[in-house]
């Protein structure tokens, strides 16, 4: 991810699965499996998925998105 992101706009998306649980442990692997787990992946997967389709049909959107990464590259 950190070389890509250095070349193209990039994001590194996270989100909750519904409660306060710590990534990488029993409780976490626990609530991964549930159905409310699932319910908030798919939503998430959605947002991205739909962001994705946007960017791919949106020539403008996609340069403006470019433009901003320019100007805030390092």
């Amino acid at each position: 991810m950190g070389n890509v992101s250095l070349v193209v706009p990039s994001i590194h998306p996270g989100y909750s699965l519904g409660r306060n649980v710590m990534i990488h442990t029993k409780d976490f692997e626990e609530l991964a499996g549930s159905e409310e787990a699932q319910r908030w992946t798919l939503i998430a997967a959605t947002s991205m998925a739909l962001t994705s389709v946007r960017l791919f049909t949106d020539g403008e959107l996609a340069a403006e998105a470019k433009q901003e990464f320019l100007k805030t590259k390092l």
